[in-house]
């Protein structure tokens, strides 16, 4: 059984803002293992939507505004041409900087471009003036599909990356959740939005300390090769042409993964649309369920 934790005014800034509300009229602590219930707001990525103390109008509550050192009387901080509730809620950029990846284009004429702020690569490189915060090497991924027999090689997955939302921070984010790393939210399904959120991060960051590994928020080699040994085989379960995995602390009759095989060579991993789902998935750089 995942144990309860109370939420406190302190965790504001990290607890999503459907949890806040449930907060008021039931316990809003640890999740159950059983996988059930719905939503689309979820722990990933803390989606504000009370206004009601938001006096510059962008979205984000002056609370949260303070706690992430955004300034609640401006509506771009980083006067960039993007709102900074649209920062935090909608691209996964940086509302305290104007160009998120670095790349010499500001975040709003990425976006007004069609391009992708938060990557590096499909903008004009930084001309090297910026010593101070210079060009940031693009996000690794070796492994786009997660095709391989095991995770190590999988995008690095990290807030305010380029890989961000993707179906591979939605598996990460059931396995953390699974482990207790939960930030409070009570429903597997609403914190594995897909959304590498500040609640994300931070549960990544307790999943890094309690397994012994590098204290960085990122999901890279290592933090993919802990979370992989999360996983276990469903005794049973195996068919002709895959396998069903479950995640310790969670139910172990209820499959969150499917690996695929053809005879002996194995042909990658897929997850479950939603945990204990027949209905096999991509598990990769794509965009979440």
């Amino acid at each position: 059984m995942k144990k309860l934790t109370d939420i406190t005014l302190q965790d504001l800034g990290y607890v999503s803002a459907a949890c806040l509300l449930a907060a008021t009229l039931t316990a809003c602590g640890g999740g159950t293992a059983t996988g059930d219930g719905s939503g689309d707001n979820g722990g990933g990525q803390g989606l504000i939507t009370d206004t009601t103390t938001d006096t510059d109008l962008d979205g984000l509550p002056d609370s949260l505004e303070e706690s992430i050192s955004t300034d609640p009387n401006n509506a771009d901080s980083d006067a960039d041409g993007v709102s900074d509730g649209d920062e935090w809620n909608t691209y996964f950029t940086d509302p305290l900087d104007s160009d998120s990846d670095n790349d010499g284009i500001s975040d709003g004429d990425e976006i007004a471009t069609g391009g992708n702020p938060n990557d590096a690569t499909d903008g004009t490189p930084d001309s090297g003036e910026n010593t101070n915060n210079p060009e940031p090497t693009a996000d690794r991924c070796d492994d786009a599909t997660s095709a391989n027999d095991e995770w190590q090689d999988n995008c690095v997955l990290r807030r305010f990356g380029t890989y961000a939302r993707s179906a591979y921070t939605q598996g990460v984010q059931r396995i953390l959740w699974c482990q207790s790393f939960d930030q409070g939210v009570t429903d597997i399904n609403v914190f594995a939005d897909g959304a590498f959120g500040p609640n994300t991060a931070a549960s990544v960051r307790e999943f890094q300390t309690a397994n012994g590994l590098l204290v960085d928020g990122i999901v890279g080699p290592d933090t993919w090769g802990a979370l992989f040994s999360k996983i276990a085989i469903i005794p049973d379960t195996s068919t002709n042409t895959s396998d069903s995995y479950s995640i310790e602390g969670c139910n172990s009759d209820v499959v969150q993964f499917y690996k695929e095989f053809d005879g002996l060579t194995p042909l990658g991993w897929k997850m479950a649309r939603t945990p204990g789902s027949a209905e096999a998935v991509e598990f990769g750089s794509g965009a979440p369920y």
